[in-house]
Parts: C-alpha cells; sequence; structure tokens
C-alpha cells in the first residue's frame, strides 16, 4: 500500500510499537513493482508493507481493470503495529507494520477465501468448455456448408453440361 504523502502529513507516529487503525476499505498489492504507479518517483511519498496474521484480505485481482496490479482488499477497522520504518531517500519512506487484534467484531476474519477462488476457477473452466464446444458447433457448421456449397455446384455443372448434351 502507499501514498503520495509523507508520513507526517498522514499524521502517523512512526516510532516501533505505535497502533494506527485503517477505518475504510484498503485496496492494496501483494506485489511490490506495481508501486511505480501509485507512488510515482518523486516528492514525499510513504509505502506500507503490511504484515496479514489473519485471513481479512479478499482477493479481487479477477473483478478488477487491472489483473497485473494483483489486488486484495482489506476490510475497514483493520489495526497495525508499526514495526519499523526506513528513509529510503528522495521523498520515500517504508513503514513495515504487522497486523494485530482488529476491533471491529462485525466483521467475520476467520472465513477462508479460498473456497470463493475454488468457485471462481471453476466458473472459468466451464467458460473455457462452453467457448470451445461454441467453436467446434461453428467448425462443424462452416464445414457442412462448404460440403453443401460444393455439392450445389457440382449439381450445377452436371444440368449444365446434360443441356448442351
Amino acid at each position: 500500500r502507499g501514498c503520495r504523502r509523507a508520513p507526517a502529513e498522514l499524521g502517523l507516529d512512526l516510532d516501533p510499537g505505535a497502533e494506527f487503525q485503517w477505518s475504510g476499505f484498503s485496496s492494496t498489492a501483494t506485489t511490490v513493482d506495481v508501486m511505480t504507479t501509485f507512488l510515482g518517483t518523486e516528492g514525499p511519498r510513504t509505502m506500507w508493507q503490511l504484515e496479514l496474521t489473519e485471513p481479512i484480505a479478499r482477493d479481487i485481482q479477477a473483478f478488477s481493470l487491472y489483473p497485473q496490479e494483483n489486488e486484495v482488499l482489506l476490510p475497514p477497522n483493520v489495526c497495525f503495529e508499526v514495526r519499523a520504518h526506513f528513509d529510503c531517500g528522495g521523498g520515500l519512506v517504508m513503514v513495515q507494520c504487522r497486523q494485530i487484534e482488529t476491533i471491529d467484531a462485525l466483521l467475520d476474519f476467520g472465513a477462508e477465501p479460498w473456497p470463493q477462488q475454488a468457485r471462481q476457477r471453476q466458473w472459468q473452466r466451464r467458460r473455457r468448455r462452453r467457448q470451445r464446444h461454441r467453436l467446434r458447433q461453428r467448425r462443424r457448421r462452416w464445414r457442412w456448408l462448404r460440403l453443401r456449397l460444393r455439392w450445389r455446384q457440382r449439381q450445377k455443372q452436371q444440368t449444365c453440361s446434360s443441356s448442351y448434351n
């Protein structure tokens, strides 16, 4: 997760052991190579490395307009503890955080996200199977139409040649 603001602008305490809470839904990336898009290369920037201790993030890559970003969505009111921070220079500050016990008891954090992904893969397999079936049907229809066209042309040639005799 990252933003184009300095930690001081965000009111973030970077002392190890400091706790903070993200109060809204947060889209995050699972790989750092896509962070250039969000952070840029100059000016004040903050990048968080988040270590989750509960399976709360939901994979939204299948629904994203940019699937190469490897997005996951964090629910609201997730609490983190600052483990360390590092000033990389050029205005970039990296903050390493670890999830701590979350206050919000309304969200079911213990639910495994994997069955949803299994259903997604199953749906994709069915979709590919239907597409292959439709393609085979189209090929058969075209083959049949080509054979029928050839047969008609032969019939026409035979009738033309027999009428001259």
